[in-house]
């Protein structure tokens, strides 16, 4: 019996260690793989970035039509501004106005 187990012990014995060889082996190889996969990708950013580099983004030509409703627009936002200023003033005004009245 006694051999039996001592049989079986070192049957056990070598099948760990062959399965722990085969698991370092395997992550010998998957650190390895992974590697490459990182300086493959750092490539290919590497040349993604300087082909992004190199377009030139082509200056905006804008149509007359286009233009002129851009001034139209700057001078609607000056009218407006303008407008509240001299809304501003007017209540100013009219409170300028009750205060002198108050006084007499």
């Amino acid at each position: 019996m006694e051999e039996l187990e001592k049989a079986n012990l070192q049957h056990f014995n070598e099948f760990n260690k062959a399965w722990d060889q085969a698991i370092q082996e395997l992550e010998e190889n998957l650190r390895k793989i992974e590697q490459d996969l990182v300086e493959t990708h750092f490539k290919e950013l590497q040349i993604f970035d300087e082909e992004v580099e190199k377009i030139e983004i082509p200056k905006v030509k804008y149509s007359k039509e286009v233009l002129n409703l851009r001034v139209i627009f700057q001078k609607m936002l000056k009218a407006k501004q303008l407008f509240c200023y001299l809304r501003k003033n007017v209540t100013i005004i009219d409170l300028e106005r009750q205060t002198i009245l108050k006084i007499r």
